[in-house]
């Protein structure tokens, strides 16, 4: 703050308060126009981003003209160069203003050294940091200024009305890079929502998502302050804990569907689109969208109509992926719900026992089986089964079953994936309440390979994976095999189309 107050003197010491948590629109507005705009941002790196045409339907409309939102999504394998052609996308457009949203802070890195000039930068700096400088506030700058941004998927939860009604203003284009989580949990409790509904203060709509009345929207200073704040900023909606009706959670929505309309242009790369819920966020609100592809002229990766580029390595999953293949080993998980997470929290004598030879394998296919050293072993299972399954010369080679946002696990070959993946009871059946039939084993799918593409094999080496629950087994060795049989299909209609 002294570094600021010396280069901004009075003006600065006028505008930043010593209660940095309580920033109200006239002090960002001030601080807008009289500090961000003197800042000087740089964008580090070399571009590997081209400039060359696009299909002109994939192009912006008149910016000037009010736009009907149609989402682009670009379901693409791993590898596909979905990323890449959205580097080219931006290169091509320097006009159009972007917000580019990764679950790696590295790739948003990646995007403003591939973009110099563009001048991306990030919603959290050291300047903010060291300035104690609120993210929304600062994105609320970034926006005003028409900066282009690139950030975490967890920025997501700063985009409040006042920013979005900011980025409608100022014609964004929003890209999401791989899968976003829609829900998060919220931290308002059951009783304190029944309370805030019986006495008058909110109320739900037609979707079901919780909002505040007019005696609620000028509820100030009391004890329900912090959640009717909540509440009147975030999309709360109910979800029942399973198939228990007397008990449920509350969860709010990290990104809407109003966010998502605040936008000119929203492109969403993905694999398996269907089985993510920013999907079935999109069908239940009504929100159109056509599928794009990849194509790779002269080594350069951009946007097309439909997917024209399939990476090499498709051509051989099954000599890559080595899914351990032993009988006894994996007959602990021969039944249809074995290793899910209502398996673990059994306690009977029959299944610790089970749970127990479950450890005993794990150990002995690391220790007999595993060729590389402990250095390149990585395994998963649920948090709270983690401790029954733990052992020596693996526990610490743990990463979280669902994880999608590191790569700092690239160098791992020997796998061993112990869960059974199954939807949230609750939020499937809130979805099927919206028409909206989630599909379990896409579901679980694509979580696994998220978790697998951690490992080496996302440098294009080979790994081998041991996966005790047949169901799992089985989804992953038929994706295998349906994505070889599409990509010798791939190869045969290019062969026939030289011979012609």
């Amino acid at each position: 703050m002294d570094d600021l107050q010396k280069y901004y003197g009075e003006k600065f010491t006028k505008v930043v308060p010593n209660d940095t948590d309580n920033w109200s629109s006239e002090k960002y507005a001030i601080l807008s126009h009289t500090v961000m705009s003197d800042v000087q941002f740089e964008a580090h790196g070399d571009s590997d981003g081209c400039n060359v045409e696009i299909n002109d339907e994939i192009e912006a409309g008149d910016k000037a003209a009010e736009t009907h939102l149609i989402v682009k999504v670009c379901d693409a394998i791993m590898g596909s160069g979905k990323t890449e052609s959205a580097i080219t996308y931006m290169n091509s457009n320097p006009d159009q203003h972007f917000i580019y949203i990764t679950p790696y802070r590295d790739e948003a890195r990646r995007i403003i050294a591939s973009c110099p000039a563009l001048n991306f930068t990030e919603p959290e700096t050291e300047f903010t940091k060291k300035n104690n400088i609120p993210r929304s506030i600062y994105t609320q700058t970034l926006v005003n200024q028409n900066r282009n941004i690139a950030s975490t998927h967890q920025c997501f939860r700063f985009y409040k009305k006042e920013l979005r009604e900011l980025i409608k203003e100022r014609h964004y284009t929003l890209i999401i890079d791989e899968s976003v989580e829609i829900l998060s949990r919220s931290k308002v409790k059951q009783a304190d929502f029944q309370l805030l509904k019986d006495a008058g203060y909110i109320t739900q709509d037609e979707r079901g998502v919780y909002r505040a009345t007019d005696k609620g929207a000028g509820y100030t200073g009391g004890a329900f302050d912090e959640a009717l704040k909540t509440i009147r900023e975030d999309d709360i909606i109910e979800i029942v804990d399973g198939n228990d009706k007397e008990s449920c959670s509350f969860f709010w929505w990290c990104l809407s569907a109003e966010l998502l309309r605040c936008f000119d242009d929203v492109i969403v790369l993905t694999y398996l689109f269907p089985s993510c819920s920013l999907h079935h966020l999109i069908e239940m609100n009504e929100i159109p969208y056509r599928y794009i592809g990849v194509s790779k002229t002269v080594g350069v990766f951009s946007f097309a109509d439909s997917i024209e580029y399939i990476p090499e390595y498709t051509k051989h999953l099954g000599e890559m992926i080595d899914i351990f293949d032993n009988d006894r080993m994996n007959a602990v998980g021969n039944e249809r719900f074995a290793l899910s997470q209502n398996w673990f929290l059994r306690r009977d004598q029959k299944h610790m026992k089970e749970v127990t030879q479950l450890k005993k394998h794990i150990y002995n296919y690391f220790k007999r089986y595993c060729t590389d050293g402990p250095d390149a072993r990585m395994w998963s299972t649920y948090s709270k089964a983690m401790r029954l399954i733990s052992g020596d010369g693996y526990t610490k080679k743990f990463l979280v079953f669902n994880k999608c946002a590191t790569n700092d696990y690239s160098d791992r070959t020997w796998l061993a994936y112990c869960v059974n993946i199954y939807m949230n009871v609750g939020q499937k059946l809130y979805y099927k309440e919206h028409g909206i039939e989630a599909d379990e084993d896409a579901y679980a799918l694509s979580v696994m390979l998220q978790w697998i593409w951690r490992s080496a094999i996302r440098n294009g080496e080979k790994i081998h994976i041991y996966i005790p629950s047949a169901r799992m087994r089985g989804l992953l060795r038929q994706w295998i095999e349906s994505v070889a049989a599409e990509s010798q299909e791939e190869t045969q209609d290019e062969t026939n189309a030289t011979a012609a």
